[in-house]
C-alpha cells in the first residue's frame, strides 16, 4: 500500500478541529473582558454621581480597569479571530489533501479483464498516481504556510485597524466587534465580505432567505453580494415575486408595509431588483399596481402608495441591469408589459380590477423613470404598433374607466397619467441616444416604421395637450442634444436633421385641423410647461451657430434640411447642421421665453452665443466686424421680439420680464474672459441701470400701454447690445479708460468738458461702484453716451445698417409706434 499525503494533524500534531475549539474559548473570554470594562464604566459614574471631594479621584481607577480590560479583550477577539482563520484554512488543507489522497486509493482500482492491468500492479499505478499529484500538495502546502505567515503577521499588530477589518472581512470575529475601534471604518465592500464569508457554507436558498429576513443588511451591501452569486440572487428574487403576488385587496395594511420595506431595501441593489423584476414578470407587476388603485379607496391611502412607488423603485433599479445581464430579457420584458395593456385581448373576469387600470399602470412604470436603451426601443416599437392599430389610441378609454390609480402621479402630470405614450415620451428624455432611435425608427423596428412617418404622427399629428407637451419636449430635447448623439458624426447627423424637422413640425401644428375638444394643440406659448419651455430653451441653445446662419440668409421658408456652416465667424466649418425656416424659429422662440425659467435659459444660452462671437471678432479684427454686428442684431431681435410678442396676464410682470432680458443682455462679456483683457465689471453691471429706472416709472400695468412698453424696450434692448460690445472692446484692451478721457477733452467736436470727464474717469480709471452710484443719472447717462462715440470704428456704431437690422426684427418696434412710446 503507497503511503499517502500526510495531512494537518499528521504534520502539526492537533487538528484543525482542536484549534477551531480553541479558538472560541478565547473569543468568550475577549467578549467578557470588554463586557466587564463597561460594566467598570457604569460603576465609576454611579459612584461620580454620588460622591464629592476627596473620593472623586478614586474614581479614575474603574475608568483605568475598564480601558485595560477593553484592550484585553479586543486582543482576546482578534487572537481568537487568528486562531478561527487559520484553523478555517487548516480545514481547506485537509479537504485539499483528502480528494488527493482518495485519487490515490481509488487510482489502482481496474477492471481485471483490461490487458494493462496484472497481478500486483495497484500499488505500482497508484504511486505513479502519487508522483503526479505531488505539485498539487506542495500548493496545498504552500497555501497554507503562506495562511500561517499572514495569520502570524495580524497577530503581531493586534491593536492595528487593519488587522480587524482583515479578520472581519473574512468572518472570523463577529461585525459588530468593528465598535470596539472607534476608528475602524467599514466600507460597504467590507460589510459585503464578511456576509459573504458568513454565508459561504448555506445554499442558496439559504442565502437568500438569510438576506431577506437580516434587516440590517443594506441594499448596497446585497448589490455587491449578489453581484457575484447570481444564483443567490436568483432564489432572492422568486421568493420576493411571491411576496408581492400575495398582495390583494384583502391584505392588511400592516403586510403592504411589509413587503414595501423589503422593496425599498432592496431597491438599493440593481442585481437584487434585476432578479425580483425578472421573476415578477409584466402581469404580476401590473395586477399590483392596478389592484392598488382599488385598495387606496378602502385601505390607508400613504401605505398603499408608499407600496406603489416601491413597486416603480423596484423597476427602475432592476430594468437597467437586467439589460445588462440579458439584454434580450428586457426586451421582452417591455414586450410583455405591452401586452398587459392592449385591452383587446385581456378578459374582465381575470382580475379583480378594472382594465382601464392596466395602462394608467404602465405609465406609472414608466414616467420618470432611466431606462435602458434595449427595453425603450422595443417598448417604442410596440406602444406606437398598438395605438397606430386601434381607434382613438386605444388608452382614451382609461381617462373615464380607471379607477384609483390616477393618484399615484404627482399633481402636475395626472392629467396625462391615462396616457403610456407620454410616460413613455418622458422615459425617452432620460435615454437620449434610445430617443433618437425612436424617432428615427432605428434599432429592431419590426413592423417596418419609417423616420419620416413616426416623426410627422408623433411630432405633427398627436395630440399632447393633457400633458403640456413636457413628454414630447423632453424626448426632443434628448434626442437632438445627448451628448453621446452629438460626438458621433453619424448621430450627430441624425439629431440635426431631427432638429430641423421637428421645428418645421411644431409650427406646422398651429395649421391642423385637430377636431372639437381638442384646443390646446398648436406648439404655442400657454400650451407648453415650464419643463416644456426649459426643453425647447435648450434645443435651441445648442443649435445657436444654425440659427445665426438662418437669420443671416433672412431666416426664408423652405424644407427642412441640414446645411454647412461656413465663414470666419464659423472657424473651420460647421458641417451637417439643422437648416431652420423663420416660422419655425418664430415659434420655437416664443415658447422658449414664455416661462421665466424658459427666458432665463434662453437669455443665457444667447449670451454665452454672443460674447464669443464678440471675443473673435475683436481678437481677430480688433474691433466688432460687419459679420459679427449684424448677426449680433438679428440674434437679439429675433428673442428681444418674442419677449414682446410673449403675454402674460399681469402686464407689470411682462415689463419685469422685459427689463429682464434687455438687463440680461448687457452682461455678455463679464461672464467669459476675453483674450488678452481683464474684465471691466463697471460696464457688465451698470450698462443701462439709469435706463431701466425710467422704464420702470414711465409704463403703467395696463393694456393701454403695451404698444409704447414694447417700442421703449426695443430702443433700451438695442442700447444694450450697443454697450454689451463696448463691454467686450474695454475688456479686450481695444478701449482704455486713460485714452477715452483723453479723446473726450480733445478732440474738436466733442462737447464735454474737463470737469465732466474728470468726474467719470477719475484718475484716468472707470469709477468705482461707490464712485458711480453717487453720479447723478443725468451724469450716468452722459458718461454712456460719451463712450458710444469713442468706439466709433471699433464697435457698433460704426455699422449704419445694425440699428436697421435690429429693427427689422424686431417688427412691433414699427408696427406699434415710433421707437419712442409716441
Amino acid at each position: 500500500m503507497v503511503q499517502l499525503f500526510a495531512d494537518f494533524k499528521e504534520l502539526h500534531g492537533s487538528s484543525p478541529s482542536d484549534i477551531l475549539n480553541a479558538a472560541r474559548d478565547p473569543q468568550t473570554s475577549g467578549r467578557a473582558l470588554v463586557s466587564l470594562s463597561q460594566d467598570l464604566v457604569d460603576d465609576a459614574k454611579k459612584t461620580h454621581q454620588n460622591t464629592e471631594g476627596d473620593i472623586q479621584a478614586i474614581t479614575t481607577a474603574p475608568h483605568h480597569g475598564a480601558k485595560m480590560c477593553l484592550q484585553l479583550g479586543n486582543i482576546g477577539q482578534v487572537a481568537a479571530g487568528c486562531l478561527t482563520k487559520f484553523g478555517t484554512a487548516a480545514q481547506t488543507f485537509d479537504k485539499g489533501v483528502e480528494k488527493l489522497n482518495h485519487k490515490i486509493s481509488t487510482s489502482g482500482l481496474r477492471d481485471p479483464s483490461q490487458p494493462d492491468v496484472r497481478s500486483g500492479s495497484t500499488e505500482t499505478i497508484q504511486q505513479n498516481v502519487k508522483n503526479s499529484l505531488e505539485p498539487d500538495y506542495r500548493a496545498l502546502v504552500k497555501t497554507l504556510d503562506k495562511e500561517a505567515g499572514d495569520t502570524a503577521t495580524l497577530l503581531k499588530h493586534p491593536n492595528d485597524v487593519e488587522t480587524v477589518r482583515a479578520l472581519i472581512d473574512g468572518g472570523f470575529i463577529p461585525l459588530a466587534a468593528a465598535t470596539n475601534w472607534p476608528n475602524l471604518h467599514l466600507t460597504d465592500e467590507d460589510r459585503a465580505k464578511y456576509y459573504t464569508a458568513t454565508m459561504k457554507d448555506m445554499s442558496p436558498a439559504d442565502r437568500a432567505k438569510y438576506l431577506i429576513e437580516h434587516k440590517e443588511i443594506s441594499g448596497k451591501v446585497v448589490d455587491l453580494i449578489l453581484a457575484k452569486d447570481p444564483t443567490t440572487a436568483k432564489e432572492l428574487g422568486t421568493d420576493v415575486s411571491k411576496k408581492i403576488s400575495g398582495i390583494d385587496k384583502d391584505s392588511s395594511d400592516g403586510d403592504v408595509r411589509d413587503v414595501t420595506a423589503l422593496l425599498n431595501r432592496f431597491g438599493d441593489s440593481g442585481v437584487a431588483s434585476a432578479a425580483i423584476l425578472q421573476a415578477t414578470g409584466a402581469k404580476t407587476l401590473i395586477s399590483a399596481l392596478s389592484l392598488a388603485g382599488i385598495r387606496i379607496y378602502n385601505n390607508d391611502r400613504k401605505t398603499t402608495t408608499d407600496f406603489t412607488a416601491s413597486l416603480r423603485t423596484m423597476f427602475r433599479s432592476g430594468e437597467p441591469v437586467l439589460a445588462t445581464q440579458d439584454p434580450e430579457a428586457s426586451r421582452d420584458l417591455a414586450r410583455d408589459l405591452v401586452k398587459q395593456v392592449d385591452l383587446r385581448n385581456l378578459d374582465a373576469t381575470d382580475e379583480d380590477v378594472p382594465l382601464a387600470n392596466r395602462p394608467v399602470a404602465l405609465s406609472y412604470l414608466l414616467r420618470g423613470s432611466t431606462l435602458s436603451t434595449p427595453f425603450l426601443d422595443t417598448m417604442g416599437d410596440e406602444l406606437e404598433h398598438l395605438e397606430r392599430t386601434t381607434d382613438d389610441f386605444h388608452w382614451r378609454q382609461s381617462t373615464m374607466g380607471s379607477l384609483g390609480v390616477g393618484a399615484f402621479f404627482d399633481p402636475d402630470h395626472q392629467d396625462a397619467a391615462w396616457d403610456p405614450m407620454a410616460s413613455y415620451m418622458d422615459a425617452l428624455g432620460h435615454n437620449g441616444k434610445a430617443s433618437l432611435q425612436f424617432f428615427d425608427a432605428g434599432g429592431d423596428n419590426p413592423y417596418g416604421s419609417t423616420g419620416d412617418d413616426r416623426q410627422k404622427y408623433w411630432i405633427g399629428h398627436r395630440l399632447w395637450s393633457h400633458d403640456d407637451f413636457d413628454g414630447l419636449t423632453s424626448a426632443l430635447d434628448a434626442a437632438t442634444t445627448n451628448p453621446s448623439n452629438l460626438s458621433d458624426p453619424t448621430t450627430a447627423r441624425d439629431a440635426a436633421s431631427l432638429m430641423s424637422n421637428a421645428t418645421h413640425l411644431l409650427a406646422e401644428r398651429s395649421s391642423v385641423d385637430w377636431g372639437s375638444g381638442h384646443d390646446g394643440e398648436s406648439f404655442d406659448p400657454g400650451n407648453v410647461d415650464t419643463a416644456g419651455t426649459k426643453h425647447v430653451a435648450h434645443m435651441l441653445t445648442t443649435y445657436m451657430p444654425a440659427i445665426d446662419k438662418a437669420l443671416a440668409d433672412h431666416g426664408g421658408d423652405h424644407a427642412p434640411g441640414l446645411v454647412t456652416l461656413t465663414g470666419d465667424r464659423f472657424g473651420a466649418g460647421l458641417a451637417d447642421q439643422p437648416l431652420f425656416d423663420g416660422a419655425g424659429l418664430k415659434t420655437l422662440a416664443d415658447v422658449a421665453v414664455s416661462t421665466d425659467d424658459g427666458f432665463n435659459d434662453m437669455r443665457q444660452g444667447l449670451n454665452a452665443y454672443q460674447t464669443i462671437q464678440l471675443q473673435n471678432s475683436i481678437h481677430d479684427h480688433g474691433r466688432v466686424d460687419d459679420q459679427t454686428s449684424q448677426a449680433d442684431a438679428k440674434l437679439e431681435g429675433l428673442f428681444v421680439n418674442a419677449v414682446g410678442d410673449t403675454k402674460i396676464a399681469d402686464a407689470a410682470d411682462q415689463d419685469a420680464r422685459v427689463q429682464s432680458w434687455i438687463d440680461m443682455g448687457k452682461d455678455v462679456v463679464g461672464e467669459i474672459p476675453v483674450p488678452g483683457g481683464k474684465v471691466v465689471e463697471f460696464l457688465a453691471s451698470h450698462a443701462i441701470d439709469a435706463g431701466a429706472d425710467s422704464l420702470s416709472d414711465h409704463y403703467a400695468n395696463n393694456e393701454d400701454t403695451e404698444v409704447d412698453s414694447e417700442n421703449n424696450y426695443a430702443t433700451a434692448a438695442l442700447r444694450a447690445r450697443h454697450e454689451a460690445a463696448q463691454n467686450a472692446l474695454v475688456n479686450a484692451g481695444v478701449i482704455k479708460p486713460s485714452e477715452v478721457a483723453h479723446q473726450l477733452t480733445t478732440v474738436p467736436n466733442t462737447s464735454y468738458t474737463r470737469e465732466q470727464v474728470e468726474n467719470w474717469f477719475p484718475d484716468g480709471k472707470f469709477p468705482t461702484q461707490a464712485q458711480y452710484n453717487a453720479m447723478s443719472p443725468q451724469d450716468r447717462a452722459s458718461m454712456r453716451d460719451a463712450l458710444a462715440t469713442i468706439v466709433d470704428d471699433r464697435g457698433l456704431n460704426d455699422i449704419p445698417d445694425y440699428d436697421q437690422t435690429y429693427q427689422d426684427m424686431f417688427s412691433k418696434y414699427f408696427e406699434k409706434g415710433d421707437g419712442d412710446g409716441n
